[in-house]
């Protein structure tokens, strides 16, 4: 097993945009509420940029091109030409997607800015642990028929101090890290559906 760990600030743009438009029942309150809470609450502007994205999300659904997309170490503009070229965005869609999520950007960088020393500390946390990561590995790999795969991992500001979230989807697995609670055991459950 091979986690490729990485604090994307396009990963982060498109999950907390994602995630506050709340189109799914496994979305995570806790962006709404983060953004409610800041600069006076979601305007008619954001809802509007919230309006153009959850019908990019409705043609896409889990896993349908957009998480393949936005979850990258790339930067926005690269990642909307892969995308484009990988044919699981139109030039359209991309289009779009690029104004909502430099809409936002301002408020979600304050996000990644803000819990930035803890995603840090998880980052570090997973290195001390890999010894126990490899075990588990191995265990694992054995129980799957021997496979040995490579999980590129986003890990996700969260404003939340307890709450944990994330998932595996698109082949890109997203973990929302809590300041006051330890996301690796969750961190360990993902790689089962990975």
């Amino acid at each position: 097993l091979t986690l490729e760990i990485q604090v994307s600030k396009t990963a982060h743009l498109f999950h907390v945009v994602d995630q506050i438009f709340q189109w799914s029942e496994f979305c995570h309150r806790q962006y709404a509420r983060y953004f409610e809470a800041l600069d006076g609450g979601l305007n008619a502007a954001d809802r509007d940029r919230l309006a153009q994205h959850a019908t990019l999300r409705q043609a896409h659904g889990w896993g349908g091109g957009l998480e393949q997309t936005f979850y990258t170490a790339v930067d926005l503009e690269t990642a909307l030409a892969q995308g484009v070229q990988a044919g699981w965005l139109t030039e359209s869609e991309a289009q779009t997607e690029r104004g909502v999520l430099k809409h936002f950007q301002p408020r979600i960088e304050r996000l990644l800015s803000e819990e930035r020393p803890v995603l840090d500390a998880f980052r570090e946390q997973l290195s001390a642990q890999q010894t126990n990561l490899a075990a588990f590995a191995q265990t694992l790999s054995r129980f799957v028929g021997g496979a040995r795969i490579t999980v590129p991992v986003y890990l996700m500001a969260n404003p939340e101090d307890t709450m944990i979230g994330g998932g595996f989807n698109g082949e890109r697995l997203t973990r929302e890290i809590p300041c006051k609670r330890d996301a690796y055991p969750s961190l360990l459950h993902e790689l089962f559906h990975a």
